[in-house]
């Protein structure tokens, strides 16, 4: 921990700007990143993991590195549907093309914790409602609206609702161009004591392809 806090200390009084390995690979929890970039100053090397299921199968499972804000590290979290989880986590490190492990993704918690949301989702529009709500269990206590439209390599707009943790809600609006991906993905939340938000956080963690994968496995 303190030679942490040292690197940190040392990064945020010199203001040197972090070169990250970037990569994104599909069911795979590594990848050695061939190219690097330079990172906005305050950010750091990150990998995030993310894996869907739907049932008890997997569906879609997700690793990237890239940079990020350090206050993404370690930051657990998960969005479900009837019958469908996604779950994400992530990692870092503070040097120059260093490889942060692959994240440790949260225990399922299947306690009811009060909250009701919407649940529905859309394949062809950034908006979706219904009148079918579900019950959130565990730390997922926020009702989430996750809306994407991606511009290449086609043309696709996708919405998907139901209950979040607020680590996901925190996420925010992403503007993602990486290889021929280009989109834009909007998270929005909300809970009984507070109305309908979004955080705007430049990062790199959270892709469609959970959203993908859940839309075509749920009815």
């Amino acid at each position: 921990m303190l030679s942490l806090l040292c690197v940190l200390s040392a990064l945020t009084a010199t203001g040197h700007a972090l070169t990250c390995k970037v990569c994104m690979v599909s069911y795979s929890t590594y990848c050695n990143g061939d190219t690097s970039m330079v990172c906005p100053k305050g950010q750091v090397c990150v990998s995030a993991y993310t894996l869907t299921t739907m049932g008890h199968s997997k569906v879609s499972e997700e690793f990237s590195r890239g940079c990020a804000p350090k206050d993404q590290c370690n930051t657990p979290g998960s969005i479900s549907i009837p019958g469908g989880k996604i779950k994400r986590n992530t990692s870092c490190c503070f040097t120059d093309n260093c490889y942060p492990p692959t994240p440790t993704l949260p225990e399922d918690n299947f306690e009811p914790n009060g909250v009701t949301c919407a649940t529905c989702a859309s394949s062809y529009s950034d908006w979706c409602y219904n009148d079918k709500t579900m019950r959130c269990t565990g730390d997922e206590n926020m009702c989430i609206l996750e809306s994407s439209h991606q511009y290449e390599p086609i043309d696709q707009m996708l919405a998907l609702r139901g209950c979040a943790t607020r680590s996901i809600c925190d996420i925010g609006t992403q503007e993602i161009s990486y290889g021929h991906i280009n989109m834009t993905m909007k998270i929005k939340c909300s809970s009984a004591s507070s109305p309908l938000y979004s955080h705007l956080v430049l990062s790199f963690t959270f892709t469609v392809a959970g959203i993908l994968a859940v839309l075509s496995s749920w009815g």
